[in-house]
């Protein structure tokens, strides 16, 4: 009897090894077949040209109307910058040093009715969208209203680090009103 649970035992362990090197391989091959590289989830570690063809491609799924990026430089930085012309005086911005996407922005103009909110909400859902390739558009939606909650009173800022590891923010201009939403490695 003590021999036969033995024998079944290791038969066990020999098709439970067999098994985790299926998934393994199978898991290899699902990597190996998808086009998005793992290392290139977050903004940061993609291409200028990925980052723009991203906004290009999410802004529309939003709705959103956006202009051709222009190659911009100010005070010794780079940024390459986007028109919204569904919200007037509004834009994306992606900022960069040599070849290195370093900040996503998008910078809206806070003349609003309470129809262009949710024109708002969904610049800066699209925008935490293409910060990070597994954030959906419901958890980018929850992100935003998270910022937005845990603003203090009287308060022009507020970031916070989400568990991707990268830093969200909101900044008010208490000159001109306009409002930039920022994410940050």
């Amino acid at each position: 009897m003590r021999k036969i649970s033995v024998i079944l035992f290791l038969v066990f362990i020999i098709f439970s090894c067999g098994d985790k090197k299926e998934k393994d391989q199978k898991n290899m091959q699902s990597e190996a077949k998808d086009p998005i590289n793992k290392n290139q989830r977050y903004f940061y570690n993609r291409s200028i040209e990925k980052v723009i063809e991203d906004f290009e491609k999410i802004s529309k799924e939003n709705e959103i109307d956006i202009e051709k990026f222009e190659k911009l430089d100010f005070e010794n930085r780079n940024f390459f910058s986007s028109k919204i012309t569904t919200k007037k005086s509004s834009s994306y911005v992606i900022e960069y040093v040599g070849i290195d996407v370093t900040g996503l922005f998008v910078n809206i103009d806070m003349e609003t009715t309470g129809t262009d909110l949710g024109m708002v909400e969904s610049m800066v859902v699209s925008l935490i969208e293409v910060s990070d390739d597994q954030i959906k558009e419901d958890e980018a939606r929850q992100l935003y209203s998270e910022i937005l909650a845990t603003m203090k009173k009287n308060e022009l800022t507020n970031t916070m680090v989400y568990k991707n590891g990268m830093k969200y923010g909101i900044q008010i201009s208490s000159k001109t009103g306009k409002v930039t939403f920022f994410i940050q490695p």
